[in-house]
């Protein structure tokens, strides 16, 4: 290969005027045939591609994996142009084949991006559409190989599994049909950035023009083959543009990847193309990509040229683990925590650092000594539940939060590992052992049997959102303040239950010793606040003379605040609002009592 020349394009592209009707996309993903096919990386940079253009209105449908409910699946393909596919799932319900054939064979347009061809091989009508495809399972079975040789598209019928690729190297595409719509205007050769060539892919290969091909060169495990990259087709009355390109965000900021997918999607829609070609269009030995769009992937932002970031599922958050809390006085917290509140205590024994008091087998509030004696902020730390914390230390550090190594497992069994949230709050996250604490010898003395939401104070909304709900899936539940125009507390539930934490956003500059404690605090639940409130004095507790303890919130429930010896607040709070809350709805579903330990 010749040598090239890298150019990054610092503007972006000539762009069309925008459509007074923009043309309708419905962008697919959904699923890939493994993490190195992010497409929760790569579908936003697809939409971003197409809108800057001001030719396209994308709406993204993510699909179910093909083993999930698709009960609520159900694509109004009518209400779109085209489809950009960039999804690679194995099969869908014959119900969704059969819209999908119709939608194309009546004029609907189609992109096929990358692995979105590696998808439904049992399915004739999608291989018919696409005309040659790789992977997943595919053989000689499939159809032919296709390929060029000697300036003409042969078939090749040799047995063989369907699909290949090298390294992942610049290589220069070779323009067969220059006079498409799509590539009219187009250098004839052109250099495209670093990314998987696709080779000995299958195929019908019926009603398919092979507008550009690249050499698969032998000495990066390629064929000797100049292999199709890029391909226009007709379904029935359907256009489909298919593009083997772009793997990654590097290859996706090529701006040949860029110009023949904006332009073969204006194609499969309308027919026709009206985009210019960009002046920052790729040479035989110039790479020109964008650097914008390569920084969309958190790998390349941080300096690596072509390193992608795989795509590393969430594992579930179910709810909240434990809360540690710094305690001067042992004695006095084991009072609190075992005798009043009734939790079991575990070790047994005087208190020491380190005891829990749990309210279930999985719930617990773990007391250590401060690192200075009577310090003002008591909360060490808040851990969720999660079912993977392996997976989720993997998925954290993809997704550019600074985790820890390795887990940490303690004497239980529990798997954990801890980072810091963007306020530097110090964030658990355990996976329970095998082995849960035994259930208390005297059943009925704990006054609550689920933690249900922690709170702590902060001061930048935005950062945070950022960490709990885009990163962690995280979701508002419920948010107001007094007075009801101004926002002093946030909850944003568990992705995957029915906990929360809460924002305290109302602190002063310099919050004292009373108002972190108030801020920063636990909240154990219970059925009826009236029944908490005779036990507690049943057990010796006196209510402030001259009030009622029980509060109603403005979130519509009733709540009776204890304080623990170091000050930190115990908001027993009733699962079910008595009224309609203040200032929003809630979004999400309204916690229970544990069942059982």
């Amino acid at each position: 290969m010749k040598p090239f020349v890298l150019l990054a394009a610092l503007t972006i592209p000539s762009l069309a005027f925008a459509a007074a009707d923009p043309i309708q996309v419905l962008l697919l993903d959904g699923q890939s045939g493994g993490p190195y096919h992010n497409w929760k990386l790569t579908t936003p940079i697809l939409k971003r591609e197409l809108e800057e253009t001001g030719l396209f209105k994308v709406t993204v449908l993510t699909a179910p994996a093909s083993d999930g409910d698709f009960s609520g699946f159900h694509p109004e393909f009518g209400k779109y142009q085209v489809v950009v596919s960039n999804l690679d799932s194995p099969t869908w319900p014959e119900n969704v084949r059969g819209e999908f054939e119709q939608y194309i064979r009546d004029g609907g347009g189609l992109v096929v991006v990358h692995a979105a061809d590696n998808a439904f091989p049992d399915w004739p009508g999608y291989n018919e559409m696409i005309g040659i495809g790789g992977w997943r399972g595919r053989t000689e079975k499939a159809g032919p190989m296709w390929y060029f040789k000697d300036g003409e598209l042969v078939s090749d019928p040799a047995p063989g599994n369907a699909g290949s690729h090298g390294a992942r190297r610049p290589f220069q595409l070779t323009a067969r049909e220059p006079d498409h719509p799509i590539l009219k205007g187009l250098p004839p050769v052109w250099m495209h950035t670093p990314d998987e060539l696709y080779a000995t892919l299958r195929g019908p290969g019926k009603n398919m023009s092979v507008l550009a091909t690249a050499h698969s060169d032998p000495a990066n495990a390629g064929t000797g083959h100049d292999e199709p990259i890029l391909m226009a087709l007709s379904y029935g009355k359907g256009r489909v543009f298919h593009t083997a390109l772009g793997h990654d965000a590097t290859g996706l900021s090529c701006v040949g990847f860029i110009t023949t997918f904006q332009r073969g999607t204006e194609w499969a829609a309308t027919g026709k193309v009206t985009q210019k070609v960009p002046a920052s269009f790729p040479t035989a030995e110039t790479v020109s990509y964008r650097a914008d769009i390569a920084g969309m992937d958190p790998a390349i932002a941080r300096g690596s040229a072509t390193t992608a970031t795989e795509m590393v599922d969430r594992p579930a958050i179910t709810g909240i683990s434990h809360l540690t809390l710094f305690t001067d006085d042992f004695a006095k917290s084991q009072r609190f925590y075992a005798d009043l509140l009734g939790w079991e205590q575990a070790p047994a024994g005087d208190a020491k650092p380190g005891v829990r008091y749990y309210a279930n087998h999985a719930q617990f509030v773990e007391l250590v000594s401060p690192p200075i004696p009577r310090q003002i902020d008591r909360l060490e730390s808040v851990a969720f539940s999660t079912t993977d914390v392996e997976a989720m230390r993997r998925y954290l550090g993809a997704n550019d939060v600074v985790v820890p190594p390795s887990i940490t497992v303690d004497s239980e069994g529990n798997r954990s590992f801890a980072v810091h949230d963007p306020e530097g709050n110090k964030v658990v996250f355990q996976q329970d052992g095998p082995h849960p604490p035994a259930p208390p010898a005297v059943a009925g003395r704990s006054l609550s049997s689920h933690i249900m939401h922690a709170g702590y104070m902060v001061r930048n909304r935005f950062a945070l959102d950022h960490f709990y709900r885009d990163v962690l899936g995280f979701h508002l539940y419920w948010q107001g303040g007094d007075p009801a125009n101004r926002v002093d507390w946030v909850m944003m539930q568990v992705p995957d239950g029915t906990d929360w934490i809460e924002y305290m956003l109302y602190l002063p500059a310099h919050p004292s010793l009373a108002q972190l404690g108030g801020a920063n605090h636990l909240a154990p639940g219970v059925t009826s606040a009236a029944e908490l409130q005779q036990t507690l004095e049943q057990r010796g507790w006196k209510p402030p003379e001259g009030r009622d303890p029980k509060l109603l919130g403005v979130d519509g429930k009733i709540q009776l605040d204890l304080l623990d010896p170091d000050g930190t607040r115990v908001e027993f709070m009733e699962y079910k609002p008595v009224k309609d809350p203040c200032c929003s709805p809630y979004t999400g579903v309204q916690p229970s009592a544990a069942a059982g330990w």
